[in-house]
């Protein structure tokens, strides 16, 4: 595993960071639940534009050398939607099995205990090692079908 010390996560705040993320986002679009289409730079600009940024918080991952951003290896998305924190994200492929998933999957996690609401997330049954991820995360599988699991953050108790 690499040092975390080298990684940055930051908040999607600019039309820069927009493009950064379609890019992200459409090399892991294969494992994504929804919306695997590519994604072409106008759509993703009118999507960031009409983005109800009170509820909707895009991140992106970025491995650093001396505190110097060297390049951008994933992202990641908390929606809070209807009563419930939404969460998706995804790696650049040579970056996955390093650490960096649970990192960013963590931090989102911390930040949307805010709304004290259910936290989920859905991951295709053919990606075994983000789901053993989510599970060690503190996530419980809550209904499956042959394509997706669907899953829900369990808080821990406070007895």
């Amino acid at each position: 595993m690499e040092d975390q010390n080298n990684i940055l996560i930051k908040l999607v705040t600019s039309d820069s960071d927009v493009e950064t993320l379609r890019v992200i986002r459409n090399s892991c679009r294969n494992f994504m639940t929804r919306q695997t289409h590519e994604i072409d730079k106008d759509s993703q600009m009118m999507w960031w534009q009409k983005l109800d940024k009170t509820t909707n918080f895009p991140y992106l991952l970025y491995k650093a050398e001396y505190g110097v951003i060297v390049y951008p290896i994933g992202y990641g998305y908390v929606r809070f939607e209807n009563g419930e924190v939404l969460l998706t994200g995804g790696l650049m492929p040579e970056e996955r099995g390093k650490g960096h998933g649970k990192r960013l999957f963590q931090l989102m996690i911390d930040s949307s205990k805010r709304y004290n609401a259910p936290i989920k997330l859905e991951v295709l049954n053919t990606n075994t090692n983000a789901f053993e991820m989510y599970k060690k995360l503190g996530f419980e599988v809550i209904s499956s079908d042959d394509r997706i699991t669907k899953m829900e953050y369990h808080y821990d108790s406070v007895i």
